[in-house]
């Protein structure tokens, strides 16, 4: 479970047996990379082109380039993912 809490951009998750999901961060954290990408844990709620998603971590576009917005796809100048 560490490796997947470890992911900055919320693409790994896990679902414990007993069907309990990761606890969200509090209070929420924002923060910037050197490269421009948002990185946020908490609980939180992203507005999507599909609707809303519940997340506890999500690594966002922050040069607003990415084919995937709000989410970053490592595609624009704020590029590789940290």
């Amino acid at each position: 479970m560490e490796i997947v809490r470890r992911c900055t951009s919320g693409a790994l998750r896990y679902r414990m047996a007993n069907g309990q999901t990761e606890n969200p961060v509090r209070p929420t954290a924002v923060a910037r990379t050197d490269s421009g990408q948002i990185l946020v844990r908490g609980d939180l709620r992203v507005e999507t082109a599909t609707g809303p998603r519940q997340e506890t971590r999500a690594t966002l576009c922050g040069c607003g380039t990415s084919a995937n917005t709000p989410y970053c796809d490592g595609s624009g100048p704020c590029g590789s993912r940290p």
